[in-house]
């Protein structure tokens, strides 16, 4: 077999024929009209265009395209330059970037107050002095009205006069008290009502006095005292809710000064801790970063105790007041029901 194979080349010619010679056979032919899987390219119909001056060899050679090598060694890391080539790929150079560490950005004095709420200085009194406050007050009003009643009506019950019926209240009043032992023209209800009001501003139980309920007690107790005639326990009780309302704005006074200078401590800290920070590795600004916050801390903490010791003052001063007032109630009234008697 090998023989006839090499018999048949002989014939033919010693040089076998080509792929140019092989695309323009008949048996190729066939294939003119078939669609290619791009719809970008053209069918392979009319392999030979006379038009366009192309042959079938011209189509079947690939082109030939002109490679550019890479100048200089490539860098590890870094893609090759683009190849011109139709077929190659795009490629895009990056450079590599080290990541740098993130600055660490400065609290203002709000941002710290807002991530450390307990470090807020309070204008506000302690829950004991307002409950003692509470207790002065309510014992001036109550001792008030006890000698009163016992000047002008001392034959009634006091229980049923000041707690009792409304209805009942009145007709006593009327019947038993005199014009000139009340201040008619401020009696828009009840003495029984206007004392009961003054009770039921913090009705027993109900936990710690809020300092507007303190406020209202002192009105409800001035009201009172204004219908009784108790002048002197009256102004008495009117000079301590405005040393209740004068307390806090002393307090707001000296809360802006102490902000003021806890803002300049913290400038110089914070730009102590940025120049620190610049010339610094990361682990060092790491652990920077922690001491930075610790002495935020303690900024905080000085505030705190210098705006206390002004608080505990003012405290101070509201608990001579207090009192003060407990001395003088029995003084005051003892003197109110001497000069009425006479």
């Amino acid at each position: 077999m090998d023989g006839t194979l090499e018999h048949k080349q002989d014939q033919a010619g010693s040089i076998p024929p080509s792929w140019g010679q092989y695309a323009s056979g008949e048996g190729l032919a066939r294939f003119a009209y078939w669609l290619p899987c791009d719809a970008n390219q053209k069918p392979l119909g009319d392999i030979t265009n006379v038009k366009q001056g192309r042959t079938s060899k011209d189509l079947v050679e690939a082109p030939k395209t002109k490679h550019t090598e890479p100048q200089g060694s490539p860098t590890f890391g870094i893609p090759s330059p683009k190849r011109d080539s139709p077929w190659g790929p795009d490629w895009v150079s990056i450079e590599a970037q080290v990541p740098e560490a993130e600055p660490h950005r400065h609290l203002s004095l709000y941002d710290l107050y807002e991530q450390f709420p307990d470090k807020k200085l309070q204008s506000s009194f302690e829950p004991g002095t307002l409950n003692l406050a509470e207790k002065v007050v309510l014992h001036v009003i109550n001792k008030a009205g006890h000698c009163w009643f016992k000047q002008w009506v001392p034959g009634l019950n006091l229980v049923d006069f000041f707690g009792g019926d409304d209805k009942r209240s009145k007709a006593a009043t009327k019947q038993h008290v005199p014009a000139e032992a009340i201040e008619t023209r401020w009696m828009t209800t009840s003495l029984a009502d206007l004392y009961r009001r003054c009770h039921n501003v913090h009705p027993r139980g109900s936990g710690d006095i809020q300092y507007p309920q303190l406020l209202r007690l002192i009105d409800q107790g001035v009201h009172f005292l204004r219908v009784l005639k108790v002048h002197e326990l009256k102004t008495l009780l009117q000079k301590t809710k405005s040393l209740l309302q004068w307390i806090p704005v002393g307090l707001d006074a000296k809360k802006l000064g102490i902000h003021k200078q806890a803002r300049v401590e913290l400038d110089k800290l914070n730009l102590l801790c940025e120049d620190a920070t610049m010339n610094s590795t990361i682990p060092k600004r790491v652990a920077l970063k922690h001491k930075h916050q610790d002495w935020q801390l303690k900024i905080l903490d000085k505030a705190l105790a210098d705006f206390e010791i002004h608080r505990k003052s003012f405290e101070v001063n509201i608990l001579d007041w207090l009192k003060m007032m407990l001395r003088s109630t029995d003084k005051t009234v003892i003197e109110h029901v001497k000069t009425e008697g006479q």
